[in-house]
């Protein structure tokens, strides 16, 4: 989720800077020399709006503008399968252990039923049906009349292969131990969620006995299960999760910026049941220890059923949000509870896909109060390959024109340095604390164009540095401002040479 989307708008002035001094700078033509050793190199002269910096940004971003005007920035990130079916229903694995004497009549072939049922209810739930995706039957069986022989088959009509052909185990007293995939299989259990399992045993030796005693035991395990129905008491889950966010800026040094007026969104695409929850935290945190809390009370919410698309579950209004470049991450706590009517819901129909989706959505409008950031850049000096010119022998004055129009909602204080960057010197313009005032009531500052005088050898330092160093300072002036599409900053800069001797 990138965030820094939101202080684009504050770059706008700095965007012009570098479109002036990349683009359509100090065009110079030789044969428009004049003849009182003057000339006017035209540096930059044209407007730059909010809605044409907008169409520029890239399609990570998502812009919106508002009925009137007002920028906001919409962020959103989905994040899929925070609670999953197998998170809030586990089947645990089944053991069934019988130990009897029962009587016989006195014949080689004989069924035991009585004793043999297997319940997969629990006080959590009772189920209609239970479609497996994988587990295993393990039953151990024996007769302990000394070496009595015989064969059995074991079987269930209430647990059906993928043909719904009835689970069938045939084993002799030499195979006591069995270990049968049910992968694919269907469990129907009875209205008490018993399931029957009959033991049809023959033995010739049985003959003349009056009873016999038998050990059973079955265990199914390791549950994974495609599709399950039946009544279900409430489930308690609780989802705990952060995701990662970006507040990093290159070239950007912000202090004592807040944004206004956000909200956080949540919404929810639930195919699991009804679940009410409540958000016990949303917060920003970060290195350094940086946190802060994005609400400042519990907020209850309720999700129906939605499998196809999300339902707005719930807003957390944000009054004030300060910037912090240790913020990293985005964390949510909230307590779940799944099918909170409980048995009363009646019966629920669930899959191995049923699943609850979890999208945040951010509406940060571009309104805010900057107290104290700087930008730098470092770009090409368009001067250098004009001034250095071999027509030209000396520079005896360098004059800078700057006029703006500035219909944006903050002042800005600039600051230029000339770097040649084979010596390292640097030529530190002084612009005599000129301030580019922001624009508050819908009316521009009033502002006449300055004029900066580079004599001499100043002049022949800024001609031989070949980047400029670009300061600007940021400031609402105590103004909390809403950034609009049909705001403008206009600029006007120019630059006038007055030469010793040129070489024509």
């Amino acid at each position: 989720m990138r965030l820094s989307k939101i202080f684009t708008i504050v770059w706008i002035t700095l965007a012009l800077c570098c479109c002036a001094c990349k683009d359509n700078l100090f065009d110079f033509d030789i044969h428009h020399i004049e003849a009182d050793g003057e000339w006017g190199i035209p540096v930059f002269n044209g407007t730059i709006s909010v809605d044409k910096l907008l169409q520029n940004l890239d399609s990570t971003s998502n812009v919106q503008v508002g009925e009137d005007g007002t920028v906001i920035f919409v962020i959103e990130n989905e994040m899929e399968n925070v609670v999953l079916l197998k998170d809030v229903l586990k089947i645990e694995n089944k053991e069934f252990n019988s130990q009897d004497v029962i009587n016989i009549p006195p014949v080689t072939e004989f069924d035991i039923t009585q004793v043999m049922q297997f319940s997969l209810n629990t006080d959590e739930y009772t189920l209609k049906t239970c479609n497996i995706k994988s587990a295993l039957f393990i039953l151990d069986f024996s007769i302990n009349d000394g070496e009595l022989a015989y064969t059995a088959d074991l079987t269930s009509n209430q647990i059906l292969d993928a043909d719904y052909n009835p689970l069938s185990i045939h084993f002799s007293n030499t195979q006591q131990h069995h270990v049968i995939d049910l992968s694919n299989y269907e469990i129907w259990p009875n209205i008490l969620g018993n399931i029957q399992f009959t033991a049809h045993v023959v033995s010739p030796a049985a003959a003349g006995l009056s009873q016999i005693s038998y050990n059973c035991h079955v265990t199914i395990q390791d549950f994974s299960i495609h599709s399950i129905v039946g009544k279900f008491q409430a489930i308690s889950h609780e989802l705990n999760t952060t995701t990662d966010i970006n507040f990093d800026f290159d070239q950007l040094h912000l202090e004592n910026v807040n944004l206004r007026n956000a909200k956080a969104s949540i919404f929810v695409r639930n195919s699991i049941c009804r679940v009410d929850g409540t958000i016990n935290q949303l917060y920003l945190s970060g290195a350094n220890g940086a946190y802060y809390p994005l609400i400042q009370s519990v907020l209850n919410f309720s999700i129906p059923v939605s499998p196809d698309q999300y339902t707005h579950v719930v807003d957390a209004n944000i009054p004030a949000l300060p910037y912090n470049s240790d913020y990293d991450s985005l964390g949510i706590h909230c307590q779940l509870t799944v099918n909170p009517d409980g048995f009363d819901a009646g019966d629920i129909s669930l899959n191995e896909n049923s699943g609850l989706d979890l999208k945040l959505k951010a509406e940060l409008p571009a309104n805010l109060s900057i107290k104290n950031a700087v930008y730098k850049d470092t770009i090409d000096n368009g001067l250098y390959q004009q001034l250095n010119s071999p027509i030209i022998q000396s520079i005896e004055l360098l004059t800078l024109r700057i006029a703006y129009t500035n219909l944006l909602p903050f002042d800005l204080i600039p600051q230029i340095d000339f770097l040649n960057s084979s010596t390292g010197e640097v030529f530190h313009l002084n612009l005599n604390n000129f301030q580019i005032h922001g624009c508050y009531n819908g009316i521009p500052y009033q502002q006449q164009p300055i004029y900066i005088d580079i004599h001499d050898t100043d002049a022949q330092q800024v001609a031989n540095s070949d980047k400029m160093i670009l300061y600007f300072k940021l400031t609402t002036d105590d103004n909390t401002v809403e950034i609009k599409d049909s705001q403008y900053i206009q600029a006007n800069i120019g630059a006038k040479v007055k030469y010793s001797n040129i070489n024509l």
